[in-house]
């Protein structure tokens, strides 16, 4: 493990770091689909067996989840244990969550409805399964190093560069920071596309073969969309048949065959289980039927249809920086910075392509410096090509426009990304990782928080000049005031309304503010329902005494 140098280590303390804030700042149940993620664990420690898939699972608290492979969900249910299920964890959700809204306004951003006693057993392992997604960023980004340096092996600090990248990548943090099976994905898909890559650079063995296999294998048991990075393996096998590097094509042959076996030998003992399980329990290898029972599944029959560009609009941006449901995110002008730099990689790879190709027409050969560059770079460009071919076909059957399902390629991205960068300047490979380093430290207090925070109270000064209007609701609440912000708006645009409270008495009850707009003719020309405090600070959890103000 000689890759594993200091550099590399200072990147994966930086990371841990930042990856500790992200846990706290994102509330329980706020990852993306974690109640569903974390139910899995929790049927796995109190059921000691697999979730049900097709309608039953969809009818569990698994959902959609039942028909995912176990390995994060087993690995994720050790930590989880120490702390037990109870008090369980209990998903209230917000009935007034809003994906419409502005991205970067704290306004019914919340999926679930969080309560201070929210606290002890299943709350408590929920962060400690945590730590597992915490470990597989640490786990994808070594592997995102070794893929590197084996593919530009010549360009000093273009690994630690890619390293560096990911390690400060927004949404790596933010998906290695809750309940969630995409970074052990995209680290074992990374881990088979490094292995992979020896392959081509150093020769096929059985033992490498093996390894292959057993890290394709375990990247499927966590997640069947892994299998993508089967296109670029039968590619490289192939390449190795055709024996164009070592001199016969007999001996590539026999080479490719004994590597192509073991990895197959590889594959089946980690994973060829769960595959032949699902088959036979409920007809389906890949166990994706649970997912047609969503609201917005089609399972319809799949063609050349147009490409939904508002979709892939939203998937690019939530494989940067997308929190929440992809619900809470920077200013456009953040994406156009990331759009600029593929762009800039886009083009550093052009002209490494023109440059190899003056390079052997002048030598009548290949260029000397790397014989092996060319067909690495096709197999990363393979892998994200199937990868976006796949989402791009899935999207036909869920509503699923987010770039997490772009992460078994992950590893091929950053690599292609890196190397265009660096055929620019390599200043630019190496220091590329601060772009998504600014954004990544800034996140936390300036998106994530305020999005679900709690409204401020007043203070007895503000509250004597507000006054009130003295109206009550029951013993619950005291209206102090409704105030225009501003005086007219037109159709389209936001009228703002400051109301503010009181709390009277405590309550079990989620009571619902409904606000409407009257124009000309007594016409009501816009309304508004919402749990006080945008949906941070519903009634069940009301202070007695308590003032604040909604905007």
């Amino acid at each position: 493990m000689r890759f594993l140098r200091q550099p590399l280590w200072l990147v994966l303390a930086a990371f841990v770091a930042l990856s500790s804030l992200y846990i706290w700042a994102i509330p329980p149940l706020e990852g993306s689909d974690e109640f569903e993620h974390f139910a899995y664990v929790t049927w796995l420690i109190e059921q000691r067996t697999f979730p049900v898939q097709g309608e039953a699972g969809w009818n569990s608290p698994v959902r959609q989840e039942s028909g995912q492979p176990p390995l994060y969900y087993g690995l994720a249910s050790l930590p989880a244990r120490l702390a037990g299920t109870q008090p369980p964890v209990i998903f209230r959700p917000n009935p007034y969550f809003r994906y419409d809204l502005a991205p970067a306004r704290p306004d019914n951003k919340n999926t679930a409805l969080h309560y201070p006693s929210d606290t002890g057993g299943g709350w408590r392992g929920l962060y400690l399964a945590r730590t597992i997604s915490m470990a597989s960023g640490v786990l994808l980004i070594i592997t995102i190093y070794g893929l590197t340096h084996t593919v530009l092996p010549h360009r000093p600090g273009a690994a630690l560069g890619a390293a560096a990248f990911t390690a400060f990548m927004p949404q790596v943090l933010f998906h290695s920071s809750h309940v969630s099976n995409d970074i052990l994905a995209a680290a074992f898909g990374t881990l088979a596309l490094w292995v992979l890559a020896r392959i081509v650079r150093f020769g096929g063995s059985s033992m490498r073969g093996l390894a292959l296999g057993a890290a394709l294998g375990a990247a499927a048991l966590v997640k069947v969309n892994t299998l993508v990075v089967g296109l670029p393996v039968a590619l490289g096998l192939a390449w190795l048949w055709l024996g164009r590097d070592r001199g016969s094509r007999r001996a590539g042959a026999v080479q490719a065959l004994r590597t192509g076996g073991a990895a197959a030998l590889g594959f089946a003992a980690v994973a060829g289980w769960w595959f032949v399980r699902s088959r036979r329990l409920y007809g389906s290898f890949l166990g994706l039927d649970t997912h047609c029972y969503q609201e917005l599944a089609t399972c319809g029959p799949i063609g050349l249809a147009r490409p939904n560009l508002v979709a892939w609009r939203d998937t690019f941006r939530s494989f940067w920086a997308a929190f929440g449901l992809a619900n809470i995110r920077p200013p456009d002008w953040v994406y156009w910075i990331f759009a600029a730099l593929i762009g800039l990689a886009v083009l550093g790879l052009i002209r490494l392509i023109g440059r190899r190709q003056q390079a052997r027409r002048a030598r009548g050969t290949a260029a000397p410096d790397d014989p092996h560059l060319p067909v690495l770079l096709l197999l990363m460009a393979v892998a994200v090509a199937g990868n976006v071919l796949l989402l791009y076909v899935w999207m036909q059957q869920i509503l699923a426009a987010y770039g997490r399902l772009l992460f078994p390629s992950l590893g091929a991205i950053i690599t292609l990304l890196i190397a265009g960068l660096w055929e620019l300047h390599p200043r630019l490979a190496r220091w590329a990782w601060l772009l998504p380093c600014v954004l990544a430290v800034a996140a936390p207090f300036w998106l994530i928080r305020p999005a679900y925070a709690r409204p401020p109270f007043l203070d007895d000064a503000t509250l004597s000049e507000k006054g009130s209007v003295g109206w009550r609701y029951g013993d619950v609440a005291e209206l102090i005031g409704v105030t225009p912000l501003a005086r007219s708006a037109a159709a389209g645009e936001t009228l703002p309304v400051e109301i503010c409270w009181r709390a009277l008495n405590e309550t079990d009850t989620n009571y619902t503010v409904f606000l409407q707009a009257v124009g000309p003719d007594e016409a009501i020309v816009a309304d508004r329902y919402t749990y006080p405090g945008l949906g941070s600070y519903p009634t069940a959890i009301w202070e007695p005494g308590r003032a604040f103000c909604d905007v």
